[in-house]
């Protein structure tokens, strides 16, 4: 049913946006804050500003909560009103004014960290959402991201999606062969999103040993006589 909801909605040319549950929003945002922690200094220092002034305002939060009089003297129900305002206004700016490059690592970050979304590796079968993305890449949608949002949209003129191509690329990628094909199938959705064949790629499908002449060519493409 969703194979055919997907290529039915492809062939009228509706665009796709995936929708997080709840608790995968929380998730979202930790991803975020881990790729704002890895960039340079003065976005670490904004961050840092900015849970300082969080966490300043959850200590005055709780005063009140405690002693609702807390704040009847004009000078601290000035402050706690400006910290508010403060926040809310550079938490806005900081948190959604980001490029496509930006929110690229973030869904990178998110998906990595959430791969079950994509496959089910007790039963050994992909999830729904794998074969949809499989499906939106074959149909030539091309995916955006921003702010917890990934859509999915097809340029105009494109060919009509086949459930023909659809099901032969299925059978190629082995979708039948249990975690087989894992490997595959997340190189397959990791380059169609990402650009990288090892973004979304399982640890345990990382272990390539090397041979003599594959490090002696690494060594060489990075400028190394040998």
């Amino acid at each position: 049913m969703n194979d055919a909801l997907i290529i039915g909605s492809a062939a009228a040319g509706q665009e796709f946006h995936l929708a997080l549950e709840n608790g995968y929003h929380h998730s979202w945002r930790d991803c975020e804050q881990f790729i704002q922690w890895k960039a340079d200094p003065e976005i670490r220092e904004k961050l840092e500003q900015l849970q300082r002034m969080n966490s300043t305002l959850d200590i005055m939060d709780r005063r009140i909560r405690q002693n609702p009089g807390f704040t009847q003297s004009p000078g601290t129900k000035s402050a706690h009103e400006k910290l508010k305002k403060d926040y809310a206004r550079q938490s806005t700016i900081f948190f959604h004014t980001n490029g496509p490059a930006h929110y690229k690592k973030v869904w990178q970050q998110f998906l990595y960290e959430n791969l079950d979304m994509l496959w089910d590796n007790k039963n050994g079968v992909p999830r729904v959402l794998a074969r949809e993305l499989i499906g939106l890449q074959l149909f030539d949608y091309v995916p955006e991201m921003n702010y917890m949002k990934l859509g999915f949209s097809r340029p105009k003129g494109r060919p009509q999606p086949s459930f023909e191509r659809y099901v032969k690329e299925l059978n190629k990628l082995g979708m039948h062969k249990g975690n087989k094909a894992r490997a595959d199938v997340m190189k397959f959705l990791s380059t169609f999103l990402f650009g990288d064949e090892l973004a979304l790629r399982f640890p345990e499908d990382a272990v390539v040993i090397p041979t003599v002449a594959s490090r002696m060519d690494l060594l060489r493409r990075n400028g190394l006589n040998i």
